[in-house]
């Protein structure tokens, strides 16, 4: 795996110590050098599989990949209710794992931009000062309410941010996008 992209540096290897039963108690902490993945095998010495997914889901939202040689429904539903985003039985095709490792990891990294954009938008909305995000052509896709209290009363708001700004400003502002410089002081 490791030739495949999928090992890390430092990644203990089957020779390696420590073992799944002496590593099991200090779960994926997220954080730069969190896995991007995990394959987590079910029968392990000391504590089994579903145990350490469910200890690693009680801090980390890392990607697990369960592959076992176990191959019956309950031991599937069970990994799966533990938290295990895909279940692999052995024997394994490596192309098989490494599109399903593909595809858990791009799932979580869109799930992880949909939490971003939701903090996102809850800092905007409670924010005390006025904001507003406009794509490069000056339409409105989020203003909160403090922004709205800036206009002037019974002012209805506009669809385009540059309908707020003095012409002179909106050109200088567009020309500075189109050449890819800073922007401008607004005045």
């Amino acid at each position: 795996m490791t030739t495949a992209g999928f090992g890390a540096p430092g990644t203990p290897t089957k020779n390696d110590q420590p073992r799944g039963h002496q590593a099991n108690g200090s779960p994926v902490e997220p954080g730069p050098a969190a896995p991007h993945a995990l394959i987590l095998d079910v029968m392990l010495p000391g504590m089994d599989g579903f145990e350490v997914l469910k200890r690693i889901r009680q801090k980390s939202a890392v990607p697990v990949l369960m592959l076992t040689a176990l191959d019956d429904r309950e031991s599937l539903l069970s990994g799966l209710r533990a938290g295990a985003d895909d279940f692999i039985s052995k024997p394994f095709d490596s192309t098989e794992l490494r599109a399903r490792l593909r595809t858990i990891t791009r799932l979580n990294r869109f799930r992880q931009l949909y939490e971003d954009r939701g903090q996102l938008e809850a800092a905007v909305n409670h924010a005390p000062y006025g904001i507003v995000i406009a794509r490069l052509d000056g339409e409105i896709v989020q203003r909160n309410l403090a922004f709205s209290r800036l206009l002037r009363p019974g002012e209805n708001a506009r669809g385009n941010f540059f309908d707020y700004l003095p012409a002179a400003t909106v050109e200088n502002v567009r020309a500075a996008l189109a050449a890819g410089t800073p922007l401008p002081p607004f005045e």
